[in-house]
């Protein structure tokens, strides 16, 4: 009867302790979409642990000849731990090191379509020389 009683208290414990340790998605980082060799989309986000807000940018880059990059900050607010609605009209999901990203505003997307998977990569500086210090 105590090994089935310690067996249950062990069960129970396995499962309950990771239910409820609420661990976050690191949602700080950068995270990589390559469209073609040198078509590359980027969304970068600052994400401080008491806030339910994200901070970044959106980044379109080319590296054809050289690199030419155009970007515009965002905000996001977490509505799960693992989603995140931005002022954009984009709704963010983050699975490990796998960023998802929808459009899902009624309105047509203005500009570039972000809309696809990324993966988390090294910073920008540290992925390409943008001549930046050295």
């Amino acid at each position: 009867m105590q090994k089935l009683v310690l067996t249950l208290m062990v069960v129970i414990m396995l499962i309950a302790v990771p239910a409820c340790s609420g661990r976050a998605q690191d949602w700080n980082g950068t995270f990589y979409n390559y469209l073609e060799e040198d078509h590359i989309l980027v969304i970068a986000f600052e994400h401080y642990d008491s806030s339910d807000y994200l901070n970044g940018s959106e980044i379109e880059m080319w590296t054809g000849n050289g690199i030419s990059q155009s970007s515009v900050s965002i905000g996001a607010e977490l509505t799960k731990k693992n989603t995140a609605d931005s002022n954009r009209g984009y709704r963010y999901t983050l699975k490990g090191d796998t960023l998802t990203v929808k459009y899902v505003d009624d309105d047509e997307v203005f500009g570039t379509d972000f809309s696809g998977t990324y993966v988390r990569g090294a910073s920008i500086e540290e992925t390409f020389d943008t001549g930046g210090d050295e």
